[in-house]
């Protein structure tokens, strides 16, 4: 009747709805303003690579119409 043994408490596993709330520096933030750093980022690493092939090119008279 009285058991000394304990019983087994089944842990359940929180489930995540993104990767985004995973991640260290993601997790604070809420959702929008994950979406607005996201566009932020991206903004930033195109400007970024687009600014930077436009020096490697220009090394090699990239665009140059003249003789």
């Amino acid at each position: 009747m009285f058991s000394s043994r304990k019983k087994a408490t089944l842990k359940t596993i929180p489930q995540s709805s993104s990767f985004a709330e995973e991640t260290f520096l993601l997790r604070r933030f809420p959702e929008p303003t994950r979406y607005k750093l996201a566009v932020l980022l991206m903004f930033v690493a195109g400007f970024g690579l687009l600014t930077l092939g436009t020096w490697v090119l220009n090394d090699f008279n990239f665009l140059t119409f003249t003789n």
